[in-house]
């Protein structure tokens, strides 16, 4: 197993698995015309840009565990210099290959890199399933932030 930042080569692996996460739960959700242009055009961004880390398990060159890490700037301040954090997101393991521990080499691989790109954090919003999963990693429990839904 290789656990290593994703290229532009994995995109269509990443499409179908982002694909087959969102389904996984709900065989029967009504599928978006245009997904896998609008998720391709988001990928090609996401890896060329400086703003996404996308973090993948390949076993044989099969993807079989991804996450996304979105870095966010924050505002500078003048009694302190500027940070940024990491939004955690799209972690999956594909169901065949959970419980080995490749999920877990993922995320360690991905606190690892935050460490040493001196992010302030990481913030994930888990499932109530996966909470232990990050707990494990160091990951908190912390209040849960204000959100406004907004109609998109």
């Amino acid at each position: 197993m290789d656990v290593r930042l994703a290229q532009s080569q994995d995109i269509d692996q990443l499409i179908r698995l982002r694909h087959d996460f969102t389904l996984e739960d709900d065989l029967t959700a009504r599928l978006v015309d245009g997904y896998e242009t609008a998720c391709r055009t988001f990928l090609e961004r996401a890896l060329t840009g400086g703003r996404w880390r996308i973090f993948v398990a390949a076993c044989d060159d099969e993807i079989v565990s991804h996450a996304y890490v979105e870095l966010v700037d924050k505002v500078p301040r003048p009694t302190r210099e500027a940070a940024r954090w990491g939004y955690v997101t799209n972690v999956y393991t594909v169901p065949a290959q959970r419980g080995r521990g490749i999920g877990a080499a993922v995320l360690g691989e991905v606190t690892t890199w935050a460490d040493r790109a001196a992010l302030e954090l990481l913030i994930v919003w888990p499932s109530d399933e996966s909470r232990s999963f990050y707990a494990r990693h160091g990951f908190a429990e912390a209040s849960d932030p204000m959100i406004r839904r907004l109609a998109g």
